[in-house]
């Protein structure tokens, strides 16, 4: 699926009060003191299963780019 596609699946979406976007956990970030910026990067690993193998592989490739 293209991403206009799923855009086009999305955006519908917004008119039972679905709001996409990053704005709104920015605006509560830079409230706190944007704490996100002193973490450097970070990889988000988040769903049901493979977390464990997903994050191990991760390490993997990390590691091997130095």
């Amino acid at each position: 699926m293209q991403y206009a596609d799923l855009l086009a699946r999305l955006l519908p979406a917004r008119r039972f009060g679905m709001v996409f976007g990053l704005e709104r956990i920015r605006a509560l970030l830079d409230t706190l003191g944007a704490p996100d910026a002193r973490l450097g990067t970070v990889i988000h690993v988040a769903g049901t299963n493979g977390k464990g193998s997903t994050v191990q592989m991760i390490s993997r490739l990390l590691a091997a780019s130095g």
